[in-house]
């Protein structure tokens, strides 16, 4: 019976500190997200020095930089932040209830079917699309060939 009382006493005490970190964690994401469209300087300021810095060539003309950071990438376009991407290794990606290890159904489950479902080319998956109005861009979550999430982006329109 005692360690029924240590266990629901070190319960209480832990419980609300997990929900304060998952807020914490959620607050962070949507700061990262709402930089879709900033200036890259404000990127800079809000999570000061990158891991890596490299340039991204899509194509011949590309002017896209390639930025890493701890829990997140993001690539700058003409001094802009025009997509965010939060991968596997980003455990404090917290999205309206979806995290890194969430699956299809929780994702359904949480805001609903995606409005574009795209396959992606050789059969490597599926590209989930979701519209962000309010910040004027798309919400994509990757997939690989068994449903697993690979990679989250947002990117401005």
């Amino acid at each position: 019976m005692k360690f029924f009382f240590k266990l629901i006493f070190v319960l209480v005490l832990l419980i609300p500190s997990f929900v304060e970190l998952n807020a914490q964690d959620e607050k962070q994401t949507n700061k990262i997200i709402n930089l879709c469209g900033a200036r890259f300087n404000v990127l800079f300021k809000e999570f000061a020095n990158p891991i890596d810095i490299s340039p991204l060539c899509t194509s011949e003309n590309s002017s896209e930089v390639y930025i890493e950071f701890k829990d997140f990438s993001a690539v700058i376009d003409n001094k802009m932040v025009v997509r965010v991407i939060f991968f596997p290794e980003s455990k404090n990606f917290v999205y309206k209830g979806i995290t890194m290890t969430s699956n299809s159904q929780d994702i359904m489950k949480k805001i609903g079917k995606p409005e574009k479902e795209i396959e992606r080319a050789e059969g490597r998956g599926y590209l989930w699309e979701y519209s962000l109005d309010e910040i004027f861009s798309n919400l994509y979550f990757w997939f690989d060939a068994d449903m697993k999430l690979e990679k989250i982006s947002v990117e401005l329109r």
